[in-house]
């Protein structure tokens, strides 16, 4: 009983992080430029707020839980397709790529979820169904937005100047979604009691933080792209020249040096 309460503290602890987020959005003008993020926070606070008054082991609940999960699971996706979106307006020329590549990305993630993820339901419809639905889409959308990150700053090496609101946004629901992907995969690996308990525990701990991060991470000024400067042909010669000079004094430095001895 003592862990329940714990675990309940830990769920109103995330439910008091949601409201900073979303107090911050608004604040700093954000819920206009990511608005499937502030309606995703939004439907989970408000969701949390009904089913924390909710017992647990009643048919209510599991009728709320996958009403919740019905709801969320289309701002989830529609907050990782904001993201992603966010994220190509920063490489110019990406055009119908973007699409090729989500899909493609999509499609690998989708299986590798299936793979690694499906095991484990005991399958009871509709319970099961939203269980499902859950743990396909979190691990789904973490795969997608880890691997398109790998694909475009390691394996394409292109790494334009980009908004640090998006470069955080992008960090922050890689690990939001990859804690609530290993958390769901560990549930469905142990045994329903205690060990499902302090999971819970550790998601709600891990999620507080990440969505305190956030509110803090995303800013006005997170809006505005790096100034870099952008060098002409000219200048590109005149680097060399530097370079070239650089060089040769480093090099008759040397003579001297050895000459004299």
């Amino acid at each position: 009983m003592q862990l329940i309460g714990v675990q309940r503290g830990m769920w109103v602890a995330a439910l008091v992080a949601e409201v900073l987020l979303l107090s911050s959005l608004l604040i700093r003008g954000l819920a206009r430029r990511y608005p499937f993020l502030f309606l995703y926070i939004a439907a989970d606070l408000i969701w949390g707020l009904v089913l924390i008054q909710i017992d647990y082991r009643t048919v209510a609940y599991a009728l709320g839980y996958r009403l919740y999960i019905g709801t969320v699971a289309v701002l989830r996706l529609g907050m990782g397709a904001e993201l992603y979106e966010r994220i190509c307006e920063h490489f110019g020329g990406i055009g119908s790529f973007r699409l090729y590549m989500a899909g493609v990305l999509g499609a690998l993630s989708a299986l590798l979820t299936l793979a690694t993820f499906w095991r484990g339901i005991a399958w009871g419809f509709p319970e099961s169904l939203a269980i499902a639905i859950e743990r396909f889409e979190t691990a789904a959308l973490f795969g997608v937005l880890l691997m398109t990150r790998f694909v475009l700053h390691h394996f394409l090496r292109v790494r334009p100047p980009m908004r640090p609101n998006v470069l955080n946004h992008w960090a922050l629901l890689i690990s939001y979604l990859g804690v609530g992907a290993a958390s769901l995969a560990a549930s469905q690996a142990v045994h329903p009691g205690i060990a499902v308990v302090w999971i819970n525990i550790v998601m709600l701990g891990a999620d507080s933080i990440c969505l305190i991060i956030w509110a803090k991470a995303l800013t006005a000024e997170g809006e505005r792209v790096p100034w870099v400067r952008e060098w002409s042909p000219e200048g590109e010669a005149r680097k060399e020249e530097l370079r070239q000079a650089l060089l040769e004094m480093i090099e008759r430095t040397v003579d001297d040096v050895f000459h004299r001895r």
